[in-house]
C-alpha cells in the first residue's frame, strides 16, 4: 500500500509521466481536471447560494470540504474497504 502524504506531489508525477510517455496522455488529463471540476462548483455555488458569506469563509470552506474527502478516503483505506484483493 503507497500512501501519499506530500501536497501536489501526484501532479509531479504526472508532469513527469506526460514528458515520458509512461501514461496514457487521457488519464492524466482526466485525472487532474476531473479533480479540479468536481471541486469547483463548490467555489463558484456556496458563495451564490449563501449571499452574506465573506471571501474568506469562501476559501476556507473551499480547504476544509476537500480535506474532508481525503480523510474519509483515508478511512476506507485504513479499514480495508478500498483495497483490491
Amino acid at each position: 500500500m503507497d500512501l501519499n502524504f506530500v501536497p501536489f506531489k501526484t501532479i509531479g508525477n504526472y508532469t513527469i509521466s506526460l514528458i515520458n510517455h509512461s501514461l496514457p496522455y487521457s488519464l492524466v488529463i482526466s485525472n487532474l481536471f476531473g479533480n479540479i471540476l468536481l471541486l469547483l462548483p463548490l467555489g463558484l455555488l456556496f458563495p451564490l447560494y449563501f449571499k452574506r458569506i465573506s471571501f474568506k469563509s469562501t476559501v476556507i470552506t473551499g480547504i476544509i470540504i476537500p480535506l474532508l474527502i481525503e480523510v474519509d478516503s483515508l478511512d476506507y483505506i485504513f479499514l480495508g474497504w478500498g483495497l483490491e484483493q
